[in-house]
């Protein structure tokens, strides 16, 4: 075998083995977490408890799970939690339940976040004239795949 084909073998080894290392084991993240929430819970560390909800409907949320995502964030809101955390949760909330094509969810995200958002009030009224509501989140975020999907 010529050298170069060995380097480039190599090489090819060494990014596949990369590639394995980096992807995320979310099923693992989530035991993970509803362990650490049953000791919180346990223990009575309710802000604790409520951050590790937080972080798996994150984890669900990138795994592509958005039903059981949303779940947990329209559970943490209705909780109440402070005004800055509470803003950034229906943000997500709002995408997710735009992606999921989730009506129900979508108003009550744009009634809950009309206060502080034009943005959530344009898309309420939208829903009210049977329009499409204008995606919640910016232009820049939806990649070319997903914008050649909607449009097929």
């Amino acid at each position: 075998m010529p050298i170069r084909s060995l380097l480039s073998h190599k090489e090819f080894s060494y990014a596949n083995k990369s590639e394995h290392r980096l992807v995320v084991n979310y099923e693992g993240v989530i035991s993970l977490l509803n362990a650490a929430m049953a000791q919180f819970k346990k223990y009575g560390c309710f802000r604790m408890y409520r951050k590790g909800i937080i972080e798996k409907a994150e984890v669900y949320y990138q795994s592509g799970d958005l039903t059981h995502a949303l779940q947990l964030w329209v559970a943490v809101v209705r909780d109440g939690i402070p005004p800055a955390i509470r803003k950034d949760i229906l943000q997500k909330a709002i995408s997710a339940a735009y992606c999921m094509a989730s009506m129900k969810d979508y108003l009550w995200c744009c009634v809950q976040l009309m206060p502080s958002q034009p943005l959530a009030e344009q898309g309420f009224r939208a829903v009210l004239h049977s329009t499409v509501p204008p995606p919640p989140f910016a232009a820049s975020e939806v990649t070319a795949a997903q914008h050649l999907r909607v449009v097929e």
